[in-house]
């Protein structure tokens, strides 16, 4: 892993750090796992879809065992063809998701059951515990024909409280650390739209909190990681995005959000508080460009310009970051 001297962390989302349907992975981070740093750059993924055929053999319907969370598993069999259209329409649609949802699961309102059935819509469940007495349940997507893009959902449950603990997604999954390009995201914008910046933001709203955190990526200094925590207090939800872009010879840097190369993630009910993972994030919105949080929706938003970027310099970056490097 590179960079991990620099200490760039993006974020503090505790998270699932080996899926239950993979064994460990040999280390791989991801910027949309906040807890992690920004690993070396992987670009030049040149699919133009994300869609999967399942390669596991679907769980029969079943009661959890040994935990004692009284869920039902329900029976999923899905031909590839379904599997797919199933894939494409979360992507499409994230459940149709407005406020506190994601890919359709409403912690706060529905039950464990109705929740595991809501992920069913999307594929083929899988199911583990940790050492510390959590369950997850994930629906995980590769692309069989590339085997470049990975996506994740999971679902987070208490052992015998029986509550939902969290819900996540991520493009790419956590586990493979690394920056889906600029041509994969600008081939499926309408594929992903649900997933689009702009979108997420029309979905959930003018956030309550935007920060970043950038450093070099280069020896000459040139390619520049970032960073950005998009936060919803209110909801307790949490957006991640890590990605690169360059600065130029006139030392201005553009983070445009939607197109440069980089992943995604989007989170309900972090095990981490928001207001701890702010505290890795040392440029705020504000600071950075001398607006407001509305002013951050409104450019992101704007349907004129959907791939709005916000220009910076390097001078203005080492005055809000001291430890920039």
């Amino acid at each position: 892993m590179t960079f991990i001297t620099v200490a760039l962390w993006i974020g503090l989302w505790i998270g699932v750090l080996c899926l239950c349907i993979t064994a460990c992975t040999s280390g791989n981070t991801n910027p949309a796992d906040p807890t992690k740093a920004v690993p070396s750059i992987t670009t030049g993924l040149t699919t133009s879809t994300a869609t999967a055929s399942p390669t596991k053999t679907p769980l029969l319907t079943l009661t959890l065992t040994p935990t004692s969370i009284p869920i039902v598993m329900p029976a999923v069999t899905m031909s590839p063809q379904a599997a797919e259209d199933a894939l494409q329409e979360l992507l499409r649609t994230n459940g149709n998701c407005t406020g506190k949802c994601l890919a359709g699961i409403r912690p706060d309102e529905m039950s464990m059951q109705q929740a595991v059935n809501q992920m069913a819509r999307w594929g083929m469940l899988d199911i583990g515990d940790d050492d510390k007495g959590i369950t997850f349940l994930h629906v995980l997507y590769l692309d069989p024909r590339q085997k470049q893009v990975n996506l994740n959902l999971t679902l987070t449950l208490r052992k015998k409280t029986e509550t939902i603990d969290s819900v996540s997604f991520y493009i790419p999954r956590r586990e493979d650390g690394e920056y889906l390009g600029a041509d994969v995201w600008l081939a499926n914008r309408e594929a992903w739209r649900a997933f689009r910046f702009d979108n997420l933001l029309k979905a959930y709203g003018t956030p309550s909190f935007v920060g970043f955190i950038m450093q070099t990526g280069d020896l000459k200094g040139r390619l520049i990681e970032y960073g950005i925590d998009v936060q919803y207090k209110q909801l307790n939800l949490d957006i991640g995005i890590g990605a690169m872009t360059y600065r130029d010879a006139k030392d201005d840097i553009f983070l445009c959000l939607s197109k440069d190369p980089h992943n995604l993630g989007v989170e309900i009910n972090p095990v981490r508080p928001l207001t701890e993972v702010q505290q890795v994030y040392p440029i705020t919105w504000q600071a950075l460009t001398g607006t407001d949080l509305d002013a951050f929706y409104q450019i992101f938003t704007d349907e004129t310009n959907p791939d709005g970027c916000v220009k910076t310099t390097l001078k203005k970056i080492m005055e809000l970051d001291p430890s920039f490097r």
